[in-house]
């Protein structure tokens, strides 16, 4: 966990720091990885919830009519995606299908499995990552591909190069598809883009040139992958060029973020078996039961976020989802034991052994938040008078003087109404 001085002011600082290094470590070649995604909060309760989520690949074919799916121009007769007419057309938005609720965060994929593609000028597909920023540049009708955060372009010749386009820019991969034109044969090639360990990756799965029994998968772009931006989402997006009569995708979906608010109709579970894939072998999921487990690595922190275990599945109890809540509340654990006067204009002959360093701090106010937690009203006076020396070198005028209270750390505290501080300044004797 990242080192620091946490209190409830910035407690989920630390919460998403050890959230998205969790997700970080989820690996697509664990089963039960691929579709898991780890968040970290305070309930209603002010409890800590750890929560693991699985979600599988929601089939777009089989829920194009959804509210969850948004297309227009696209056929999905027959389990299959193609564009409603036969002419081709390189515009990005003459014939699109993108789903409407994010990508994972965790470990997940969007894939597609080409069932038919014959050569055919203006042709080809993307198919592509958007982030939130340009998501709504899709229904605008603006969206360009300079605005497509990763994706992968396949040519309108299948026998050409696919490119991979990153950050807009389209690079050539210097593969090929290998097997795209057997009338929707289950051995033809896959597309897929992987988040694996908190990085994206455009893959091809395709079969051995002469045994379609021997599965390989090749990673299109062999530079530095694009991460995971925690601080946005991303949407999954697919544009068909080619004709009705020239291309046909199927088995296409994406792992929708499971914590997102969900249209009702999005049963995810219905649609696993459908995307079951024979050859060749992309990285599987599973939603079987699993046995989570949440161990702590000493006492300290385990009672420091509320639990009273180290080990929380001490018996192996098997769950489809992990969650485990605190024992108690948060609010009884990160709290100030005191409050700070800091004087922000006027420089004391004061000092702060947590920072050692020197503060203006005026006063310490020895309450604690557990007496707040009734009352929310802090109110002070010491027994006697207690004089600090100002440190100033000339006269300094005293007309505005501009102070705070914080916590014992120095972070804000919220505070509602009038506030009052009185203070007294006199000659130094």
């Amino acid at each position: 966990m990242k080192h620091g001085t946490y209190t409830r002011n910035n407690i989920l600082t630390l919460f998403q720091d050890i959230q998205d290094k969790i997700n970080n470590k989820l690996d697509i070649d664990d089963t039960k990885n691929n579709g898991t995604q780890f968040n970290l909060s305070i309930d209603n309760d002010e409890r800590t919830f750890f929560e693991f989520r699985y979600s599988p690949l929601f089939n777009w074919v089989r829920s194009a009519n959804s509210s969850g799916i948004e297309k227009n121009e696209v056929n999905t007769a027959s389990l299959e995606l193609k564009r409603n007419v036969a002419t081709a057309s390189q515009n990005l938005l003459d014939s699109y299908i993108y789903g409407k609720v994010p990508f994972i965060k965790g470990c997940g994929v969007f894939r597609c499995r080409i069932k038919q593609m014959t050569n055919q000028a203006n042709g080809g597909f993307i198919m592509g990552l958007i982030d939130k920023e340009n998501y709504p540049k899709i229904a605008e009708g603006t969206l360009t591909e300079a605005e497509i955060y990763l994706g992968i372009k396949v040519p309108a010749n299948p026998a050409d190069n696919l490119e991979f386009i990153k950050e807009g820019t389209a690079e050539d991969s210097g593969e090929t598809l290998r097997r795209f034109s057997a009338g929707g044969g289950s051995d033809n090639d896959i597309l897929e883009i992987q988040l694996d360990q908190k990085d994206f990756y455009p893959v091809l799965h395709t079969t051995d040139a002469g045994d379609v029994n021997i599965s390989e998968s090749v990673v299109l772009d062999d530079g530095d992958p694009l991460s995971y931006d925690n601080e946005k989402e991303y949407y999954c997006f697919i544009s068909l060029f080619s004709g009705s009569n020239n291309l046909r995708l199927s088995r296409c979906g994406h792992m929708p973020d499971p914590f997102e608010q969900s249209p009702a109709d999005l049963d995810l579970n219905e649609f696993e078996a459908e995307n079951a894939i024979t050859a060749p072998n992309p990285p599987s999921f599973n939603k079987q039961a699993t046995t989570y487990n949440l161990i702590f690595e000493t006492f300290g922190i385990a009672d420091y976020l509320g639990f009273r275990n180290v080990e929380q599945n001490r018996n192996a109890n098997t769950t489809n989802e992990g969650l485990f809540k605190a024992n108690r509340s948060l609010k009884n654990i990160v709290v100030s034991d005191s409050y700070l006067i800091e004087l922000l204009n006027l420089p004391l002959n004061s000092y702060d052994s947590l920072s050692q360093g020197r503060k203006n701090i005026l006063a310490s106010i020895p309450i604690s938040e557990r007496v707040l937690t009734n009352t929310g009203l802090i109110q002070y006076e010491p027994h006697s008078p207690f004089y600090i020396n100002l440190n100033n070198d000339f006269p300094i005028s005293l007309r505005n003087i501009k102070a705070r209270i914080t916590t014992d750390d120095f972070q804000q505290i919220i505070l509602e109404g009038l506030s009052t501080i009185s203070i007294i300044v006199r000659d130094s004797e």
